[in-house]
Formats: structure tokens, sequence, C-alpha cells
């Protein structure tokens, strides 16, 4: 999702934000307390290809990531 596409989240509407994982620096911290992203934690599973199995977004109102 690039930052001037917005999604819309199909549960509730809602708006949806990209969801960083790993350590975060002090600007996705700041940028996660503006609701510009969220935090995902530092451990990410991956398919045997080495595809993520991550959630890539979360609604900022009900939560529903995909």
């Amino acid at each position: 999702m690039s930052n001037k596409e917005t999604r819309i989240c199909p549960v509730c509407g809602g708006n949806v934000v990209p969801i960083v994982y790993g350590d975060p620096m002090v600007e996705i911290w700041e940028m996660s307390k503006r609701g510009e992203v969220v935090l995902g934690g530092c451990c990410i599973e991956v398919d045997k290809e080495g595809n993520s199995l991550m959630p890539e977004w979360a609604c900022t109102n009900c939560d529903y990531r995909k």
C-alpha cells in the first residue's frame, strides 16, 4: 500500500494502515503514536518459499488485519 493509496476496512469501513514488523526505530514509534502504522512485533512467519504469512495492514477502527 503506497502512502497515497487509501484503503477501507471491509469489515467496518474504517481506515487501514500498514503493519510494520521488526524492531521499530524512533520514527516508526512516532508514526505508530500518530496512527499512521501499526506495530506488528518482531516475529515473522514465512512459508517454505520464504513468503510472509503475516498480515500487511490493519484497520485503525476495529483492528481487522489482512
